[in-house]
């Protein structure tokens, strides 16, 4: 089911996945149903669909016109927000930048508070959707210690 909608989405704004990404898709989510993923860092992720779409097309926060407009349109019954909720007692870490203005930091924020204590949030100063890791090279070693401090390693 969430890989049908992403599909979906994805069809709209005119994105393909291709077989590679596709079949990483299936490993990772299969992963997680199994429990064998014990850790896991996320980028710049948003904390459902439907909030996404209300925030492309009316801004953070979104228009009243906006979320009635993605509560007609777009489904939710896949939510990031729900599912970090469930993976718990794993640790996440979560890094948005502040200046993302594909996904805004906001959904970071909700994330982290559906996430509650195994969830950790670092907003980077100035990070923007597609070049966090590029333009700000330190969050390398925060990742490197994340793992390190959760998997022993």
């Amino acid at each position: 089911m969430l890989r049908e909608q992403i599909e979906k989405l994805a069809n709209r704004s005119g994105v393909s996945f291709t077989p590679d990404e596709r079949a990483l898709f299936e490993e990772f989510k299969g992963a997680l149903n199994r429990g064998e993923i014990r850790a896991a860092v996320i980028e710049s992720a948003f904390a459902s669909w439907r909030e996404e779409a209300a925030s492309a097309v009316g801004g953070e926060p979104p228009a009243w016109w906006a979320r009635v407009l993605a509560w007609l349109l777009i489904s939710d019954r896949a939510r990031p927000d729900e599912a970090i909720a469930r993976c718990a007692p794993r640790p996440i870490l979560i890094m948005h930048g502040d200046s993302d203005g594909t996904v805004p930091i906001e959904h970071g924020r909700r994330l982290r508070a559906a996430g509650g204590a195994n969830v950790e949030l670092v907003e980077v100063s100035g990070g923007d959707h597609n070049s966090l890791r590029e333009t700000n090279p330190e969050i390398e070693q925060q990742v490197v210690w994340f793992f390190r401090s959760h998997l022993g390693e």
